[in-house]
């Protein structure tokens, strides 16, 4: 494992990140994962056979 880590190169930074841009990413992500979920949730609820993997 140490002869492999000693392979390893560093990754150039592309750009530098200001805080608010970092929070802005997650709270875009998180919101649209939640839209995700609720869909996906929506299509198994009105698929029949997909209803029964859902735990209520």
């Amino acid at each position: 494992m140490a002869k492999e880590e000693k392979g390893y190169q560093s990754i150039p930074a592309v750009r530098k990140l200001k805080g608010d841009e970092v929070l802005e990413n997650y709270r875009r992500i998180k919101s649209e994962v939640g839209q995700l979920i609720e869909e996906e949730l929506d299509r198994m609820m009105d698929t029949p056979a997909l209803t029964g993997l859902m735990i209520k």
